[in-house]
């Protein structure tokens, strides 16, 4: 179901669009336009809670309701459904949200999945496929950091900072140190793996850093290391960073951010574009951990960027203009930030919430949120990817409040804005949801 957060003092929220059928299409009976091309609108569901239609680019329909939820068959849970699309059958197609399918039929609409139980339904691949957005590089780097690792920078002093990180990392951080410091999260590649992997747009970065997050919270961070290149890598599809033996001088090797470069070569840090040279250590396939931490709530996330036209939910359809790419697939990373008020200090400043499913397809994050927000009920919540913020404000993330929640966009396309998607122009969000409002199957926000 929906339900809305208020503040006495600020009616601003957590919001999010959903993908389904239920609602009648709207249709101009008039010679004027019944609508603005691309403006959304809210609609009832048949099924239970509300949706959004899309005005059509001729302005003189409004398209079938979506995010509505479709009831679950056999003890599966609910699912989001969509209608027939333009190479679809008209039946309503479920999507798998765990070992139950959901309701079948023929092919769904727009990024929708048929379920196993309808007639000709499928299931989205659970398999990872590591595939990134177009003109982007997916960097691995295998954990140095941990006592785990072998070799390890653990209990070693780099700068002022003696590392102690115990277990693997969170996540793995690469930076832009020529553009602000700009992070890229690097997520494990499968549950205990000790590889992490992102996609980043290489072109144009001359220097990068790396360092890694013990936790989901931003304050058990590794020391920066110096700073390395891998602008020359930029037209490829991977890149892989590891080191390259055992070896003593790894913490000099390692670098200081600013001070010291990383030792490159070989010997030292390696850095290649053949798979071939890392194949013997790489990970088996497999999917991350989802496991949630008794100290942890779970929010998920859907890409608010993407183009409603191509995605099927909604989105500010700032992607291309704003990033130069287009979805799906989804970048493996966005960052979170926290703020209070008088009576809620945050634990820390923030967060990354990791793509869940890298399958070309899932477009759910989820942002593990610390339990010890001290008495705090509400937080505000700032999404952010490569400067461009969504604000969620007002988010439960008390204990008591169980979760997990899902927060996705909706607004109107950004595009139509001037200036046409404004980085500056903070997206508010109005409602949270307390059940996936889809696209969902088994591994994607499940």
């Amino acid at each position: 179901m929906l339900i809305d957060i208020l503040s006495p003092i600020r009616v601003l929220a957590l919001a999010f669009i959903v993908m389904g059928f239920g609602c009648s299409k709207q249709s101009d009976s008039s010679s004027t336009r019944a609508c603005i091309p691309g403006e959304q609108r809210s609609c009832a569901c048949r099924s239970q809670g509300s949706g959004v239609q899309i005005c059509n680019e001729q302005g003189s329909a409004l398209g079938v309701c979506t995010g509505c939820l479709a009831p679950s068959t056999d003890g599966g849970s609910s699912v989001a459904a969509g209608g027939g699309g333009s190479n679809a059958g008209s039946g309503q197609g479920g999507t798998v949200t765990g070992g139950s399918a959901g309701v079948g039929g023929g092919s769904g609409g727009l990024n929708s999945i048929a379920g196993n139980s309808g007639v000709g339904g499928t299931t989205a691949p659970l398999t990872e496929t590591y595939a990134c957005p177009t003109g982007m590089t997916r960097v691995h780097v295998r954990d140095v950091w941990s006592a785990q690792a072998n070799p390890t920078l653990y209990g070693s002093t780099i700068g002022s900072t003696k590392l102690a990180m115990a277990t693997r990392p969170y996540v793995v951080i690469l930076y832009d140190t020529g553009n602000a410091f700009t992070g890229h999260a690097a997520r494990r590649e499968s549950s205990d793996c000790d590889w992490y992997s992102g996609c980043i747009n290489l072109t144009g970065m001359t220097q990068l850093a790396v360092s890694a997050e013990a936790t989901p919270c931003d304050r058990d961070g590794a020391p920066i290391s110096g700073v390395f290149d891998l602008s020359h890598f930029a037209s490829l599809s991977d890149v892989w960073l590891d080191y390259d033996l055992q070896s003593n001088s790894i913490v000099q090797d390692y670098g200081v951010v600013l001070a010291t470069p990383m030792v490159v070569g070989s010997g030292h840090f390696r850095v290649t574009a053949t798979k071939s040279d890392v194949e013997n250590e790489l990970c088996a396939p497999g999917i991350p951990d989802s496991t949630v931490p008794d100290s942890y709530s779970k929010i998920h996330i859907r890409w608010l960027w993407g183009d409603p036209a191509k995605s099927g939910f909604a989105g500010n359809a700032c992607e291309l203009y704003s990033f130069g790419m287009t979805t799906p697939p989804y970048p493996t990373a966005l960052h979170v930030n926290y703020s209070g008020d008088a009576y809620c200090a945050p634990p820390c400043g923030g967060g990354w919430a990791l793509l869940e499913l890298q399958n070309g397809d899932c477009p759910w994050y989820s942002l593990l949120v610390p339990s010890d927000f001290n008495s705090c009920h509400m937080a505000n919540v700032m999404v952010t990817y490569l400067g461009h913020n969504t604000l969620a404000d007002n988010v439960a993330v008390h204990p008591s409040t169980k979760g997990p929640y899902w927060i996705s966009y909706n607004g109107a396309s950004m595009l139509t804005t001037s200036p046409p998607c404004d980085a500056n122009k903070t997206r508010l969000l109005s409602q949270v949801d307390t059940t996936n409002p889809g696209p969902a199957y088994a591994g994607c926000g499940h």
